[in-house]
């Protein structure tokens, strides 16, 4: 389940922790291993197996992350109200929404086909709502107003227009929203890849529509 929750969010190298080969170190424990004679390590080896084949498909190729979610971290030390990331993570994550938290320093300049970062471009940078607006950052921003926009926790009670926005540019949708599903976007050698991870407690009966070959 971990493995899944990671790698749906784009996570794709793992390093085992604690992992020891000698035997009887009662120094460092061996934890998965004690020279094979740990019950546990062959459901271990199972499960790294399994992660590095999924590393394996979801590595090498690129994923579509319209959305940039800036930074709490000024707005907070500024010691005025804001709202943190937090929230506003778990509002996109809920509507698959792929984003990335990104800083302020960052953040390069805003235009008519979104806001551009040092290390990628987004379609919109979503603000958690703060009372305090560094000026440099307010100048890089004010460009182009459609491509950012300030949320509060009020706005995280609804439907926001700049959704369809973000929704544009991927390729799948569901038959009906789902708050416990996880949609990763997987564009490699030419093939789009989609890994639908379930997050909640229940059994999922839905439809992934996408533009290339209908649904499955």
């Amino acid at each position: 389940w971990l493995v899944d929750f990671m790698i749906s969010r784009g996570i794709n190298n793992f390093i085992p922790h604690a992992f020891n080969c000698k035997e009887n170190d009662e120094d460092s424990p061996p934890y998965f291993y004690e020279g094979g004679k740990n019950p546990s390590f062959t459901a271990f080896g199972t499960l790294m197996k399994y992660t590095s084949e999924l590393c394996e498909i979801f590595t090498g190729g690129q994923t579509t992350v319209n959305a940039a979610v800036l930074y709490h971290a000024d707005a907070e030390w500024s010691g005025l109200p804001f709202l943190a990331i937090d929230e506003v993570c778990k509002y996109l994550t809920e509507r698959q929404i792929n984003f990335d938290v990104v800083p302020e320093y960052d953040i390069e300049y805003a235009d008519e086909r979104g806001v551009h970062t040092k290390y990628a471009d987004y379609a919109m940078l979503i603000v958690p709502y703060r009372k305090y607006f560094k000026p440099e950052l307010k100048k890089k921003l004010e460009k182009c107003s459609d491509a950012w926009v300030m949320v509060n926790k009020s706005d995280l009670k609804k439907e926001q227009k700049f959704l369809e926005k973000l929704r544009r540019n991927v390729s799948y949708r569901l038959e009906k929203s789902d708050k416990n599903l996880r949609i990763y976007e997987y564009i490699k050698n030419g093939e789009t890849r989609y890994f639908v991870f379930n997050e909640g407690l229940s059994a999922i009966e839905n439809k992934l529509f996408t533009e290339r070959f209908g649904y499955y």
